[in-house]
């Protein structure tokens, strides 16, 4: 893990949910460790009986697979929630390792479970192709619209412009979601540099986790755009310069 982020997390989750939340760590080094996951079966054992439904986030980890088989093994029914993993664009991402280790492990692991929880529609209707039979439940992601009515906009937007000057007095577009190729975002460049022309005033914020080789490759194409549209206006300006001298 990364320590800044882990301290994040801890920081969120302390301030958000001190009340109502059990927070359990468990560190795996070494690739045997991440494999067979002796750490997080031995806790699973403790907590698992404690509780009436177990809910799994994402697919493809091992440690995902022994929750389900403990799960199980203890009697303790569990549900999936796939995060998305099985959209086309993300089963393109090393399609046939993916598909070999749905065939051995994880289709039987999601099969066996109680339901599997979708926030979307068409996330829904991508996973029949894959083989899974439980029935499917849509939940969007929950909001606390109370907390979200109490906020104080001009105290936050007065934080956003101390932590960073450059977005003083702009409009701001806020995409908020891990940085990652799946997202699109070079499409939303491709917009975006067609929306500024027409709303110099507005900045778009791109904010969330990402890994550093694909961010330096999106800031790459980020910036060709924008040179491109400089060069385009700069071609525009000497165009009406030539054609004002002409005129006088």
């Amino acid at each position: 893990e990364v320590p800044e982020r882990r301290e994040a997390v801890n920081r969120f989750l302390t301030e958000m949910h001190a009340d109502t939340l059990e927070v359990h760590r468990v560190v795996q080094s070494g690739k045997l460790n991440k494999l067979c996951s002796w750490p997080i079966r031995k806790q699973l054992r403790q907590l698992i009986p404690r509780h009436d439904v177990v809910h799994i986030h994402g697919v493809w980890e091992t440690a995902l697979w022994w929750t389900a088989r403990e799960s199980r093994r203890l009697g303790v029914p569990y549900i999936i929630r796939p995060t998305g993993v099985f959209k086309p664009h993300a089963m393109r991402i090393k399609t046939w390792k993916k598909r070999l280790a749905l065939s051995l492990l994880y289709r039987p692991m999601i099969n066996r479970g109680a339901a599997i929880h979708v926030t979307a529609l068409a996330e829904a209707q991508h996973l029949r192709c894959y083989g899974l039979k439980q029935p499917v439940v849509v939940i969007a992601p929950g909001l606390n619209v109370d907390a979200m009515m109490q906020a104080d906009p001009q105290a936050n937007r007065a934080l956003i412009d101390q932590r960073w000057p450059a977005l003083t007095g702009q409009r701001l577009v806020l995409f908020l979601a891990r940085v990652h190729p799946i997202k699109g975002l070079e499409h939303l460049g491709h917009a975006w540099t067609a929306v500024a022309k027409s709303h110099p005033h507005w900045r778009l914020v791109i904010a969330g986790p990402a890994e550093e080789p694909f961010l330096a490759s999106l800031k790459q194409v980020l910036q060709q755009q924008l040179l491109h549209q400089l060069k385009q206006v700069i071609q525009q300006l000497q165009h009406q310069k030539k054609m004002l001298k002409k005129l006088n």
